[in-house]
């Protein structure tokens, strides 16, 4: 009974060895499985991190090209308008012949001025006096010439007709009368 006393007392001994040394065995294994999960873990968190990047990145790419495209379309549409709007502009107000009508116009107030000259040297050589002038050389009273009128502009032309073309009208009638009178 003694060896059976024993054997069961070494049994007790060697299973709670065995129990010690499983419970350390399993221990150590857990340890590294949790080793291996939080190394697995913070690589797929890597990975993670630098997919979410990458697709940032990529949405960020996608997002300028898009604004850019959109801008230039919109660019585009815009300097088309304008184009459209000068065309029209241009084919409804015919500013060309505006330009048209005012080069004349001047053409021909160079042109009366230049027979008004040689009328007034014409009267001179034929009464012997000076010609006196009503008004300045200038074809608008001194207030108005520094208005803000443009040149060429409709109302100026306008300005001109009213006042300049009955003058020069007349003092051609003189000359007139004054060609009669010696013919």
């Amino acid at each position: 009974e003694r060896i059976k006393a024993d054997l069961e007392e070494k049994l007790r001994e060697m299973k709670k060895i065995s129990k010690h040394s499983l419970a350390l065995a399993m221990d150590q294994a857990e340890l590294k499985i949790r080793e291996e999960l939080a190394q697995k873990i913070a690589q797929i968190r890597k990975e993670y991190d630098g997919k979410v990047k990458e697709e940032h990145a990529r949405l960020r790419r996608e997002h300028e090209d898009e604004a850019e495209d959109a801008e230039n379309k919109e660019q585009e549409e815009a300097e088309k308008r304008i184009e459209e709007l000068r065309k029209k502009a241009e084919k409804e107000e015919k500013p060309w012949e505006w330009r048209d009508a005012r080069d004349k116009a001047v053409d021909t107030l160079e042109k009366e001025e230049e027979k008004l000259e040689s009328a007034k040297r014409r009267l001179e050589s034929l009464t012997g006096q000076p010609v006196k002038e009503p008004r300045s050389r200038s074809t608008l009273p001194p207030g108005e010439a520094q208005q803000k009128t443009p040149p060429g502009s409709w109302s100026r032309l306008t300005q001109w007709r009213s006042r300049v073309l009955p003058e020069v009208c007349a003092k051609l009638s003189v000359v007139q009368v004054a060609r009669g009178a010696r013919a």
